[in-house]
């Protein structure tokens, strides 16, 4: 060896070279909209479903926005306390979320974002009922008919290909032609027997998305595109939609951009003294 040389450390190939898209690129929306890949964001300011009570903002006001077609399939919080740590953290006296319809959960950190999906999903225990159409749900029945999509999307994937994760969320409300249509949908179908840990971060996201599709009436997105480039969060968007023709989809996210992209409506909570 030349003396004085260092030789260059050896980098990796094959699949462990691989770039993940997601994080080529991780711009903010202003340098983004310099470079002109999409424009500045301005603050959304989205309809507001029908809630009431303290933990809602503004404080105590009931507000609505039109009801769809389908109101029957609506979700209907009434009269959630939930004390955690020996204080209360959130009191609803009631919300409605429409169903076909994405509604946003927006509130200050410590405002009851996390605890109201948990409760929703069955996970939370808490005061009150929870009801869609004329049917009551206690936490059992939400949590076989509820599906959260989480910010570390690896944690939601088990199985050894991508159709066995689909299959392991079907819930028996869908057959194996639909679940074909739900790959193909989502744009999987080529991936369908691709172990999930070795697909890129945004079809991982993908795919957990497509579980959530199979028969689940209530969706709950925490942040979904955390950690995806723009572009894709587009994609993301589309799917959260595909999602909601069919559920009550709960979208929580403060992300102006996310919110443009995806939300109906919106929830904000206030944090309770």
């Amino acid at each position: 060896m030349t003396p004085g040389f260092t030789p260059p450390e050896r980098q990796p190939c094959g699949e462990q070279a691989r770039i993940q898209p997601e994080s080529v690129y991780p711009n903010a929306d202003d340098d983004l909209a310099r470079e002109g890949l999409h424009g500045s964001v301005s603050t959304v300011s989205l309809p507001r479903v029908s809630a009431q009570g303290p933990s809602v903002k503004p404080r105590g006001v009931a507000s609505r926005v039109d009801e769809p077609d389908y109101v029957d399939w609506s979700l209907v919080l009434q009269s959630i306390r939930c004390r955690l740590g020996g204080r209360t953290v959130l009191d609803i006296d009631r919300v409605t979320f429409p169903a076909g319809r994405v509604s946003a959960i927006r509130g200050v950190k410590g405002a009851g974002k996390s605890t109201l999906a948990r409760i929703i999903a069955g996970l939370q225990a808490c005061g009150g009922t929870v009801s869609m159409g004329d049917r009551s749900l206690s936490r059992k029945r939400r949590l076989r008919q509820s599906a959260i999509v989480m910010q570390d999307v690896q944690r939601q994937l088990f199985t050894e290909s991508v159709m066995a994760e689909i299959e392991l969320a079907d819930t028996g409300a869908t057959n194996a032609p639909d679940l074909r249509e739900v790959l193909s949908a989502l744009g999987l179908t080529d991936l369908s027997q691709r172990h999930p840990l070795a697909l890129s971060g945004g079809q991982q996201q993908r795919l957990v998305v497509a579980a959530c599709v199979a028969g689940r009436r209530i969706v709950v997105f925490g942040e979904p595109s955390s950690g995806v480039d723009r572009r894709h969060l587009t994609s993301i968007a589309e799917e959260i939609r595909a999602v909601a023709a069919g559920a009550v989809v709960l979208l929580i996210s403060d992300d102006e951009y996310r919110l443009a992209l995806a939300a109906d409506a919106e929830l904000t909570l206030c944090a309770l003294d």
